[in-house]
């Protein structure tokens, strides 16, 4: 026996030194026979496990990767304590592009020699390719403790830790790591980039575009430090972003796919139309073929031919990344049920607690929760921007946490520790949005609401606020949430949001005669299919002009061409600068109409304008984005202004710019009603809503799963307008505008 043992222990020396010198045709051929030989011999298991280990890194090394595969699964199961076969297994795996498994196997093999410094390496590589960052972290952790890492692979793993804490919002320590690795590889390209990007998040813009600098000299015809260039550049300068996405997919042309949504995103932004139906085509062929970042998800709403179904599939696809940034995949809190006449403790999150139209839509919800039966606390994420807004908002709830910069782990303590009862995310997918904390579970029931127009795919939201125009009973398949119907629009309003003193058309640039008809919705919400529609009106009407938003220099030029290309003089269009909400509604006043936009709507925009008498003209889109205005125009009485096509919106928009009497009934009825219609009769809305979480309880303590609900409309009846705003609580603003009743 003892001679078999030294006769295969020779063999192997044989076939591995031939392996080492490179002949592995020859090392398959020897592993062949040696595997024969150990099986008519009775030789011991570790032996054979070693043939196998071998043949199988001789096809590796051959190309034949399945067979290789199936020799060291094979051998794992007769030496299953062998590290180093766990890490080619790994390997084998990675290559092809079993990522998961690979990530198991290299698991199992720094479990089984803790000092194997590549295993942990490819752990470490395994962990960041799927995005696993608390793994990516650990593994790091221990890669680095390692007595001797190798200095180009301790660089390496340095940028992945960076990389690790930046996305488990450590950014000041993230920085430590990117310097130390540059320190010892002063070349590595990644390292800077993630320095740069770092310093981008942290508000050092200026450090950041010196390091994309720095990589531009030393790496030109790289194309990821142009998308970081592009990164960098685009709140002072979009257009040279666009210009920096354009360079970056010319030097690599399978970026035109995987960055089809970023471009779209910046040519809506700049009105840049010239290859529109183009850039829309490759957008939707990119959604059915590669995954999106965050931000690129929220531009897919206003892409003309994004549909439901497709809507939804992304945002599933987006939320089964979640439980990698929050680093489990959590089950649902196992909540202590109050006891009886104990208040429900409602929670808002969300990163816009400041000036912003999230706050100019829900400030007096806040307010008018009733304390009774509801405890309400803020979660804020975003900055204090030492507006009168921010601090009537500090003052709107029981408990304000400001919990900008603070860790995943720290916020989901703070919520769980406060016993939240139902979180409402008023984020979603759109900036500084942090979906991984609800990805955590750190409240019983998750609602989506307001802030993002659709679904947000996956488990981990509940229920989303809607009403049956925007999410219609026919749309629910589309819908990972079960919806809750409000009884008029899903949308809430502040009727206390301030209107400065109304100036003379002269003052806001506009000609003292003639129709004014305007569209202050973002530039990323125009497409040209609308703005050539809304040039014919101008065609049609003598002496009207349209007002819109003033997106800068890009804007400016790109929409003028535009009409003028139209047949629309340029001196037709008037362009808004940007002002303080009070101001912006003072002469969005001045407008005699209001055209919306499709396949994304006006929403807070769409509310300021009927907010101060300007009627709007909608059309009725199929995705919740699309929808938006002609719920508010049904909770405003003016239904009628809803048209189901283009071409009979068009029709509405030509007879209405017209009819001056229409348009001066139009605006009565809105100041009229102003005060008592359901969009702006907030008493009723917070009553609703009220009532939708206590629903939403109640099957919870029933311990039933979520399911779609219905508010029944406030039997409370509408009060005339002095009796819902006493003269004692009228703001002197208000007296102005009842003066117009």
């Amino acid at each position: 026996m003892m001679e078999q043992q030294g006769s295969a222990a020779v063999a192997i020396a044989d076939v591995m030194a031939v392996l080492q010198a490179g002949n592995m045709q020859h090392a398959a051929a020897l592993s062949d026979a040696l595997i024969v030989r150990l099986a008519t011999t009775g030789a011991p298991a570790h032996d054979v496990a070693d043939a196998y280990h071998l043949r199988g890194m001789a096809r590796r090394e051959l190309g034949r990767f399945s067979e290789a595969l199936e020799d060291m699964r094979y051998a794992a199961e007769l030496d299953a304590g062998n590290a180093m076969l766990w890490l080619h297994i790994g390997q084998i795996e990675q290559r092809m592009g079993e990522l998961v498994s690979a990530l198991d196997s290299f698991r199992r093999a720094t479990e089984l020699n803790p000092k194997l410094e590549e295993a942990w390496f490819r752990l470490v590589q395994a962990a960041q390719a799927q995005h696993d960052w608390p793994l990516a972290y650990q593994a790091c952790e221990h890669l680095l403790a390692l007595p001797s890492v190798n200095p180009p692979i301790e660089a390496q793993a340095r940028t992945t830790l960076g990389m690790a804490m930046r996305h488990l919002d450590q950014l000041p320590a993230s920085l430590v790591q990117f310097q130390r690795a540059l320190e010892l590889a002063p070349d590595l390209l990644d390292a800077r980039l993630n320095l740069a990007e770092s310093y981008r998040l942290l508000g050092q813009s200026e450090r950041a575009e010196a390091e994309i600098q720095h990589c531009l000299q030393s790496h030109p015809q790289v194309a990821d430090v142009y998308l970081a260039l592009s990164e960098v550049v685009v709140e002072q300068d979009a257009s040279a972003a666009l210009r920096a996405l354009h360079r970056a997919v010319e030097l690599e042309p399978s970026y035109r796919l995987r960055f089809a949504r970023r471009v779209h995103r910046l040519e809506r932004q700049l009105c840049e139309w010239t290859a529109f139906d183009a850039s829309v085509s490759t957008t939707i062929q990119a959604a059915h073929e590669v995954e999106e970042e965050l931000g690129d998800l929220f531009i897919t709403l206003s892409v003309p031919g994004f549909d439901r179904a497709l809507q939804r599939q992304r945002a599933d696809r987006w939320a089964a990344q979640l439980k990698y940034e929050s680093g489990t995949s959590a089950s649902p809190l196992e909540h202590v049920k109050p006891t009886q006449g104990e208040r429900l403790r409602i929670g808002y999150l969300s990163a816009d607690f400041h000036a912003h139209p999230t706050a100019w839509l829900m400030a007096e919800v806040f307010e008018l929760h009733e304390r009774s039966r509801f405890e309400i606390f803020a979660y804020s994420l975003g900055k204090d921007d030492g507006s009168p807004m921010r601090q009537r908002l500090v003052q709107a709830f029981d408990v304000f946490h400001n919990l900008r910069g603070k860790s995943l782990a720290q916020i989901n303590t703070q919520i769980r520790a406060d016993g939240i009862d139902i979180l409402v995310d008023l984020k979603g997918y759109t900036e500084h949005a942090r979906p991984e904390i609800i990805a955590l579970r750190p409240a019983p029931i998750q609602v989506n609401y307001l802030g993002y127009p659709g679904t947000l795919g996956g488990d981990y939201w509940d229920y989303i606020i809607a009403d049956d125009v925007v999410l219609p009973e026919a749309h629910q398949a589309d819908y990972s949430e079960k919806p809750v119907y409000m009884p008029w629009s899903y949308q809430c309003n502040d009727r206390q949001r301030a209107v400065a003193e109304v100036p003379t058309r002269t003052m806001a640039g506009l000609p003292e005669q003639g129709v004014v008809l305007c569209c202050f919705n973002t530039s990323y919400k125009l497409t040209p299919a609308f703005f050539a529609l809304w040039c014919e009106v101008l065609r049609e009407v003598p002496g009207s002009v349209l007002w819109v938003l003033d997106g800068g220099d890009a804007v400016r030029e790109n929409l003028t061409q535009f009409a003028q290309d139209q047949g629309v003089d340029a001196k037709r269009l008037v362009f808004a600068p940007k002002l303080p909400h009070a101001q912006h509604l003072a002469r969005l006043s001045l407008a005699d109409l209001f055209l919306d936009t499709l396949p994304y709507n006006a929403h807070t925009t769409a509310s300021d304008a009927l907010w101060v008498g300007v009627p709007v003209v909608t059309c009725l889109g199929d995705t919740f984005a699309g929808r938006v205005a002609a719920s508010l125009l049904r909770a405003v009485g003016l239904g009628e202004l809803v048209a189901d096509t283009p071409a009979t919106y068009q029709a509405q928009l030509v007879r209405l710019a017209g009819d001056p009497q229409e348009l001066a009934r139009l605006r009565e009825h809105l100041l009229r009603e102003r005060l008592r219609c359901p969009l702006f009769e907030s008493e009723s809305f917070t009553h609703d809503l009220e009532d939708a979480y206590q629903q939403m309880w109640s099957r919870y303590q029933a311990g039933l799963a979520p399911e779609v609900l219905r508010v029944s409309r406030s039997t409370t009846p509408v009060p005339d307008v002095t009796e819902t705003m006493p003269s004692t609580r009228l703001r002197p603003w208000y007296r102005r505008w009842l003066g117009l009743l």
